[in-house]
């Protein structure tokens, strides 16, 4: 494509980005939930719209439906979370002794193998009960809201050309045997209108006696009639007469929070999002007092309006078959069509059904996008290599790249992130464990990779549960999946053989996930169309298939956290249920990581690269140091050091004089701003050991994007050219010769203007300098978030980074060694330890 249409490009992946998230969410998970619910509670809910009182609406709520069943397993989800919880807590079910520390490989064997692979299925157990009882919890807190709010009197409801109340609605629907009064035909009752009566017959739910209260009085003289029998009398769920009035527990703990008069609005969208507003205004005004209360509030706005939307939608697929009413009452948009409604029903879930299988490629557009932008940017050609091309070329080095591992973590282990190197050799670290690099990987893919800047920051440095609900709505995921196996699936390779496929296609992996996932989906998908029949047969054969839908979609969710065990391991192979996981704040938990594991930005814990470095106890070591530190503080390299120091990989010493501490050096490169490089000593081996004097030490040479005083005012320079780049270093510009350089090549706002480096800002073309639009930090210190570097500004940082960087280059690479001159009388352990036991034997004497 012409560059010209990167923009274009830029914005449709943007959107698409945005967009694909939150329409597969509603069509995977809210509407089969919603049709999951309106099978087995839309009936029951229905008829409490049109109980006598509402009292005996929340009793028909209560008995008509599996509430008692529902009721019954969150508490026996409680009682076992509780339980396991409890177990957890006991020092015979901890790894106390077995706990991992940070310099602990995966080799290292402290866990004996019972408690081992018992505190994994306790974790597993407890993440799963939580997780399941926090759903169902919130769903019937859901439905009780949904039908609260439909049984508020206080307003008028809207039904199409209509403007009724609840009473005088259901007088003439029930008076019309279930016609809709505004309907022009009759509909006969379907499967989620009937039910067995005390003979055992399946007839409409209002034909239940209960509602004969409607077809003999009139409208008017209704309120009286259904406040007598209210108080007097109520149905039993069994039989066809009215029974002596019965409160139940379960009735006054559900009534209880909703007659508070709570909610004011018949819309619960309405209501709640009116809520939000009212809690937000209260969080503003108390900021002042409470610091970071609005913020907090701000971040749980998403979360809460998801729950909204998702419950408005249940009340509007609930009581829409009823009431016919809008999806958005104050607008008046999408009224409930029956016919409508069953055709998107049906065209949602053969949607879900391709987005499943699909899933890893629609979700993942961010990242693609990301590689093809710095394929084209950075590769010769805009050709991407493969590590096997990279390995076989006699000119390349070792290219190392640093990820972060987001989703896994040891048994015990509280750290969150793993680092791990990716090279053409192999992938991985001392805590994982290595494995040969695929020869077929990409390398751009790789660099995509290491540069994942969003979700690393999120899952790694704001590991929150609302700030993953944002990661997971607005799918900001530059990260991605890649393979991870110490053996080859012998069924795996030998389908990629089969099918000719060299490259990292996950669809063969999670085939088993997505064979279940879609049986479940096509047995929905049938259950859907049976469920238009009124034969009570076919009705049976709707709810079998729905009931075993829902226990195939709990138990696939349930065992999917048990993928440590091997029968299991193929649930870590779907991106689906490992990127739900993710959004739920859950961890895979094993000794050794997945065969699939999350790689994001390697900067989570060291952005410089260094600790990589040291780990191979490189003698000499150069870093280019571009992290946005203005004021030269000199916080990313502290950071380095300390993490180093912490998981003892070395330790820092000044070369000039070892009894310094490092920090006072730091603070002298801050103060002295000619110095165009810092020099600081390692020293390996941090548990001592063998004498190595030949790797014993190293040397870290560290060159930072700052302007030395006598550079300045230095004025803008011509772009860089092929020709300069490639000719010989002596003729390229130096400090001295800038000022009378000769802007001949420039436009002649440039010459006129006479811009110094160090006032350019902006993006995209170098007219933003000029035009007004020389916005943001400036040369040299740009924001990471200025993507769009301009002409200017980028020949101005190449141009600086030569200056800089030429005595640190001259430095590394002299021939003789770095070392100073004390460093060579330095004994060696073996050494110290023989002249110890001879002064020891001297006192002795």
């Amino acid at each position: 494509l012409p560059p010209i249409a990167d923009v274009p490009v830029l914005m449709a992946v943007v959107l698409f980005t945005l967009l694909s998230n939150p329409l597969t969410h509603f069509v995977v998970y809210i509407i089969p939930l919603t049709e999951f619910v309106n099978e087995f509670m839309g009936l029951p809910m229905r008829a409490a719209y049109c109980a006598p009182s509402e009292i005996d609406a929340w009793r028909v709520f209560e008995w008509w439906g599996p509430l008692h069943i529902w009721l019954s397993c969150i508490l026996g989800l409680l009682s076992l979370t509780f339980a396991a919880w409890i177990l957890g807590k006991l020092p015979c079910c901890q790894l106390r002794r077995g706990v991992p520390s940070e310099t602990d490989t995966y080799r290292t064997p402290k866990r004996p193998a019972c408690l081992r692979h018992g505190f994994l299925c306790l974790q597993s157990l407890r993440a799963a009960l939580t997780r399941i009882l926090v759903i169902s919890t919130l769903v019937l807190f859901m439905l009780c809201g949904i039908l609260q709010t439909e049984l508020w009197d206080g307003s008028p409801l809207i039904l199409g050309p209509l403007n009724q109340t609840r009473t005088e609605f259901c007088t003439e629907f029930i008076r019309h045997a279930g016609r809709h009064p505004a309907a022009h035909q009759y509909d006969e009752p379907e499967c989620d209108d009937l039910r067995r009566d005390s003979r055992g017959q399946w007839v409409a739910w209002w034909e239940h006696p209960m509602f004969d209260v409607y077809r003999n009085e009139s409208a008017q003289s209704l309120a009286g009639s259904m406040a007598l029998s209210s108080s007097e009398t109520h149905f039993s769920p069994h039989d066809s007469t009215y029974q002596p009035l019965r409160e139940t527990w379960l009735l006054k703990l559900l009534t209880w929070p909703f007659q508070q008069r709570l909610i004011w609005s018949s819309s619960l969208l309405v209501s709640l999002l009116l809520l939000l507003l009212a809690v937000l205004g209260a969080a503003l005004i108390l900021t002042p007092i409470f610091k970071g209360l609005f913020i907090f509030c701000m971040s749980l706005v998403g979360p809460t309006v998801a729950i909204v939307v998702a419950a408005s939608f249940m009340q509007y697929r609930i009581f829409g078959p009823l009431t016919g009413q809008y999806y958005i009452r104050l607008l008046k948009l999408w009224p409930f069509q029956r016919a409508d409604y069953l055709t998107f029903r049906l065209a949602s879930l053969m949607l879900a059904f391709v987005l499943m299988i699909f899933f890893h490629a629609i979700h993942f557009a961010s990242h693609y996008y990301y590689t093809r932008s710095l394929r084209k940017a950075y590769f010769a050609n805009g050709r991407d290599l493969s590590w096997q091309e990279l390995r076989q070329h006699p000119y390349c080095p070792l290219i190392l790249f640093t990820g972060t591992v987001t989703d896994w973590r040891r048994p015990g282990e509280k750290d969150k992130i793993t680092e791990i190197s990716i090279s053409s050799l192999h992938t991985g670290s001392a805590k994982t464990g290595f494995v040969t690099t695929p020869p077929w990987r990409s390398v751009a893919k790789c660099t995509a990779l290491a540069a994942a800047a969003t979700d690393a920051f999120i899952l790694g440095m704001m590991d929150r549960l609302r700030y993953r609900f944002w990661l997971e709505f607005l799918n900001l995921r530059m990260g991605d999946y890649i393979l991870f196996e110490r053996r080859r699936n012998p069924c795996v390779a030998w389908c990629q053989k089969r099918a000719s496929c060299r490259r990292e296609s996950f669809f063969i992996y999670e085939f088993p996930v997505v064979a279940i996932g879609g049986a479940a989906f096509l047995g929905l998908i049938a259950a859907s169309l049976l469920s238009r029949s009124h034969n009570e047969d076919t009705c049976r054969s709707a709810n079998s298939l729905y009931i075993a839908g829902m226990y195939a979609s709990i138990a696939l969710f349930f065992l999917s956290f048990f993928g440590f065990v091997p029968i299991l391991e193929f649930f870590v192979h779907s991106p689906m249920i490992r990127q739900l996981h993710m959004a739920m704040r859950y961890y895979h938990v094993s000794e050794t990581p997945p065969s699939m594991i999350y790689v994001s930005d390697g900067g989570v814990q060291d952005c410089t690269g260094v600790l990589q470095l040291m780990r191979r106890q490189c003698s000499r070591i150069l870093l280019a140091l571009a992290a946005a530190d203005p004021d030269d503080d000199l916080s990313v390299l502290r950071e380095t050091i300390r993490i180093a120091i912490k998981l003892k990989v070395g330790s820092f010493y000044d070369p000039k004089d070892p009894r310094r501490d490092v920090s006072m050096l730091l603070d002298e490169y801050k103060q002295n701003r000619s110095r165009t490089y810092l020099h600081l000593g390692i020293r390996y081996n941090w548990s001592g050991g063998a004498c190595q004097p030949n790797r014993k030490t190293g040397h870290l040479i560290v060159v930072k994007n700052r302007i030395p005083p006598e550079c300045e005012h230095i004025l803008l320079e011509p772009p860089l050219t092929e020709t300069e780049i490639a000719q010989h270093p002596d003729r390229v510009v130096s400090p001295s010769s800038m000022d009378d350089r000769c802007s001949c090549n420039f436009s002649v706002w440039q010459q006129d203007r006479k811009l110094s480096q160090v006032q350019l800002g902006g993006c995209c073309c170098d007219c933003c300098h000029v035009l007004g639009c020389n916005l943001g930090p400036k040369f040299p210190h740009v924001s990471n978030a200025n993507q769009c570097l301009t002409p200017a500004l980028f020949t101005s940082l190449c141009r600086l980074g030569y200056r800089m960087s030429q005595e640190a280059v001259e430095v590394i690479t002299r021939v003789e060694s770095l070392e100073e001159s004390w460093e060579s009388h330095v004994p060696c352990e073996r050494e110290s330890d023989e002249g110890l036991r001879g002064a020891h034997a001297c006192l002795a004497n």
